[in-house]
């Protein structure tokens, strides 16, 4: 399943290589790494991207489906995760820089 992304959510994806779980040891130092390189006026399309993923219209089957169609080397087996990492997201481009 694809969902077009917008541009500032790949810019997110494009973050999160192969090998950050050796550089990151949290989930704080993950969204950190997540949003480098994102300017304050790129929050607001990635968060309503995250609301609309997470507004329960996605099954979490398909939210794994959606995250493995994005430019992101990080894997996620399990639908729950996906939603939990992508929960995470969501609250951290919510807070204010």
């Amino acid at each position: 399943m694809t969902v077009p992304a917008p541009e500032e959510f790949k810019k997110v994806c494009r973050n999160l290589v192969q090998g950050l779980d050796l550089v990151v040891s949290t989930p704080e130092q993950l969204m950190q790494v997540a949003l480098l390189g994102i300017a304050p006026h790129e929050r607001r399309p990635i968060k309503a991207f995250l609301d609309e993923l997470l507004s329960g219209r996605y099954s979490d089957e398909q939210l794994k489906d959606i995250w493995w169609s994005m430019p992101a080397d990080l894997v996620f087996h399990e639908g729950e995760d996906v939603a939990a990492f992508l929960t995470m997201l969501r609250n951290a481009v919510a807070q204010p820089v």
